[in-house]
C-alpha cells in the first residue's frame, strides 16, 4: 500500500510538472516568436550584397522559435524561474484586483496631475513668457508633480523599499532627461564615440549604416561648439531633416571592424534602437530609446545592488542618483554599466561579509563575475578585485573552497590585466591619443616616467592633491559634460558623506584587513587610470596630467566609503524620513540645473 501511495505521489508530480513545462512551453514560444518577429523587422535589407545575410538571419530565426523554448523547459533553473515569474504576475494581478479602487485612485491622481501641469503651463507662458506653449516647460513640471506624488504615496514603505524608491525616481527624472535634451551628439562625453559602437552592434546582422546615424557623429564637433539642438528651431530643423535621411533608408559605406571587450557595455543600448526600429518608430524615438535602455540597465544593476546588501542600502540608492550619474546613464556612454556592475560586486561582497553564514565558492564567483564584467570596458579597475584576497579563511565552508576562491580571484585579475597589456605588447604603446595634442607620445612618455620615477610620484602627488580635494569630486557630482557645470554640488556631497556614515550596521561587517586592502585597492585604480592617461593622453614630461576626468572616481565612491564608514553606529531620525529625504533632494537638485542648463534654452 505504501509504494502504492508513492507511486501515486510521484506520478502526480510528474504530471504537475509536465502541466507546468507545457504553459511555460507555450509562454515561451510566445515570447521568443515577440522577439524574433521585432529583430527581423528591425534590420532594411537592401538587394544585392546583403541577401545572404538576411537568409541566414531568417534561417537562425527559425531556428530560435522552434529549438530554444524546447530546450529551455528542460533546464530546471530556467523552468523553475518561469514558473516563479508566472507566480509573481499571478500575485500582481490579485493584488490589483484586490485593491482596484486604490489603484484607479492613484492613475486619476497621476493623470490629473498631468491637467494641471498643461493648464499651469498655458497660463504661465501666456502671461508671464508671452509665447507659445512650451513642451519642455510641460515635462519639466509633470516631473516634479510625478515624482512629489510618487514619495507622498511611498512615505511609509521608503526604508523598507528603497530599491522601489530608487528605480522610481531615477526611471522620472531619467526619462525626463531622455525627453527634453537635443536629439543629436555633442551632450555628454564622447558621445559620437559611444553611439557609433551602439550602431555597430545593433546594425552587425545586415551590416548597413544608415546615412542619418553617420551624419548625427559627423556633425557631433559642429553640434557642440554651436550647442544645437536647445532651442525649439534648431532642435525641430535638425531633427526633421535627420528624419527625412532615416526614411528614405540612405545608407553609407562601413566596415564592420569596430570591435572590442568594451563591446559588452553597449549591449543596453542596441537592444533599446532594435527595438524601437522593429517597432518602426521616427528616428527621434529610435535615439532616444537607445538612451532608455542604457538607463534601464543602470536602473536595475543599482536596484540590484540596493536588493542585495543587508546594510548601506540608501548609500547606495543615493550614489546612485548623483546628477552626473543620471545624466551618463541617461546618454550613450558606457559610465553606467562600468559604476553599476562595480557597485553591484561590492554589494555582493559586502553582503557575504554581512551575514554569518560560510561563504561558498558559487558565492564568490558571482561577486567576481560582476565585478570582471564592471572592468571589461575600463580594465584599469581590476585593482577593486584585491579586498577579496583577504577575506579570512574561516568565513568559508572549508580550505578547499577557499584555494578554489583564490585561484578564481587571481585568474579573474590576470584576464582583466591581460585584456590592455596584450595589445600594448601586441603593437607597442603607440603614439597615443591624438585628442590629448601634438606633443603625446605614449613611447616616449613611459620612457620619462621610467627614466624619472620619483619626479613622476612629485607629479601623482600634486596632481591628487586638486583632483581629489571635497570640492573638486563635488563638482564632478553636477557635472553635465558638455552642457555644463550645475548648482548645489555642496548638498550632493554632504548628503553623500552624511549618510554613509549614517546607513551603517550596529555591528561590524568587515575586519581591518579588508578595509585596508579594500582603500589600497581603490587608490590603486586610481592611480593607474590616472597614469594610463598620462600616457596615453597627456604631452611628454608634462608636469600635470590631461583628460582625468572627475567621473573617473565614480565607480569607486561607494566602496570608498564603505571601507572608511565606522559601524557601530545608530541613529535616531525616522526610517521612512531617513529613505525619502536624501533622495528626493538629489533628485531636485537634478531636475532645477537640467532645467537652467538646458529646458530654459528652449
Amino acid at each position: 500500500m505504501r509504494h502504492m501511495k508513492k507511486r501515486e505521489e510521484c506520478n502526480s508530480e510528474r504530471c504537475d510538472m509536465n502541466i507546468e513545462r507545457k504553459k511555460n512551453y507555450i509562454i515561451l514560444l510566445i515570447v521568443v516568436t515577440a522577439v524574433v518577429l521585432l529583430y527581423n523587422n528591425s534590420f532594411y535589407w537592401p538587394s544585392g550584397e546583403f541577401e545572404h545575410r538576411k537568409v541566414i538571419v531568417q534561417l537562425v530565426s527559425i531556428v530560435c522559435i522552434l529549438v530554444v523554448p524546447i530546450f529551455a523547459v528542460k533546464i530546471k533553473k530556467i523552468n523553475n524561474f518561469i514558473c516563479k515569474q508566472r507566480l509573481m504576475l499571478h500575485n500582481l494581478c490579485a493584488f490589483v484586483r484586490k485593491r482596484w479602487k486604490k489603484v484607479c485612485l492613484y492613475l486619476i491622481m497621476y493623470i490629473a496631475a498631468l491637467f494641471v501641469a498643461y493648464f499651469f503651463v498655458i497660463i504661465i507662458e501666456r502671461f508671464h513668457y508671452h509665447e507659445g506653449f512650451n513642451i519642455n516647460r510641460f515635462y519639466l513640471l509633470v516631473t516634479i508633480l510625478w515624482l512629489v506624488l510618487t514619495y507622498f504615496l511611498m512615505r511609509k514603505i521608503a526604508f523598507r523599499k528603497p530599491e522601489v524608491m530608487f528605480l522610481l525616481t531615477i526611471l522620472i527624472i531619467g526619462t525626463f532627461f531622455i525627453k527634453v535634451s537635443p536629439i543629436n551628439l555633442g551632450v555628454s562625453w564622447d558621445d559620437e564615440i559611444h553611439y557609433e559602437r551602439t550602431l555597430v552592434l545593433a546594425n552587425c546582422a545586415n551590416g548597413i549604416m544608415y546615412k542619418a546615424d553617420m551624419k548625427n557623429i559627423d556633425d557631433q564637433l559642429y553640434n557642440l561648439e554651436n550647442h544645437l539642438g536647445y532651442d525649439r528651431i534648431s532642435k525641430e530643423s535638425y531633427s526633421n531633416e535627420l528624419e527625412k535621411i532615416y526614411n528614405n533608408k540612405e545608407l553609407v559605406q562601413y566596415s564592420f571592424d569596430y570591435y572590442g571587450v568594451w563591446i559588452l557595455a553597449y549591449i543596453p543600448s542596441a537592444i533599446g534602437i532594435i527595438l524601437a526600429r522593429g517597432l518602426c518608430l521616427p528616428y527621434t524615438y529610435v535615439f532616444m530609446m537607445g538612451k532608455f535602455f542604457n538607463l534601464l540597465m543602470y536602473s536595475a544593476l543599482i536596484c540590484l545592488a540596493i536588493r542585495k546588501i543587508n546594510y548601506g542600502k540608501i548609500l547606495i540608492a543615493v550614489i546612485g542618483l548623483i546628477p552626473t550619474n543620471v545624466f551618463m546613464a541617461a546618454s550613450y556612454a558606457y559610465d553606467p554599466w562600468v559604476i553599476g556592475f562595480i557597485i553591484l560586486g561590492f554589494s555582493y561582497f559586502f553582503s557575504m561579509m554581512q551575514d554569518e553564514k560560510k561563504i561558498n565558492t558559487k558565492d564568490m564567483l558571482i561577486c567576481i563575475t560582476m565585478f570582471v564584467l564592471g572592468c571589461l570596458p575600463k580594465a584599469i579597475y581590476f585593482p577593486v578585485l584585491f579586498p577579496l584576497l583577504f577575506v579570512p579563511k574561516k568565513k568559508y565552508k572549508s580550505d578547499k573552497e577557499w584555494k578554489k576562491t583564490i585561484l578564481l580571484i587571481l585568474a579573474a585579475g590576470v584576464f582583466l590585466v591581460m585584456t590592455f597589456l596584450m595589445p600594448m605588447l601586441l603593437s607597442g604603446p603607440g603614439t597615443g591619443d591624438v585628442r590629448g595634442g601634438s606633443d603625446v607620445n605614449s613611447t616616449e612618455q613611459i620612457k620619462f616616467i621610467l627614466g624619472n620615477s620619483i619626479y613622476y610620484i612629485r607629479i601623482l602627488y600634486c596632481f591628487f592633491k586638486s583632483y581629489l580635494a571635497i570640492d573638486s569630486i563635488g563638482y564632478g557630482f553636477q557635472h553635465f559634460a558638455y552642457m555644463g557645470y550645475g548648482m548645489f554640488w555642496g548638498i550632493v556631497t554632504l548628503i553623500v558623506v552624511v549618510v554613509a556614515f549614517l546607513d551603517r550596521d550596529e555591528r561590524k561587517s568587515v575586519n581591518v584587513w579588508i578595509k585596508v586592502s579594500g582603500i589600497i585597492g581603490c587608490l590603486a585604480a586610481i592611480i593607474l587610470a590616472t597614469t594610463a592617461l598620462y600616457i596615453s593622453f597627456t604631452g611628454v614630461g608634462a608636469n600635470t596630467v590631461a583628460g582625468m576626468h572627475d567621473r573617473y572616481v565614480f565607480p569607486l565612491i561607494f566602496p570608498i566609503l564603505y571601507f572608511i564608514g565606522v559601524d557601530g553606529g545608530r541613529h535616531a531620525i525616522n526610517k521612512n524620513v531617513f529613505a525619502c529625504l536624501p533622495m528626493f533632494i538629489i533628485a531636485l537638485t537634478f531636475l532645477y540645473n537640467i532645467n537652467m542648463l538646458c529646458v530654459s534654452q528652449y
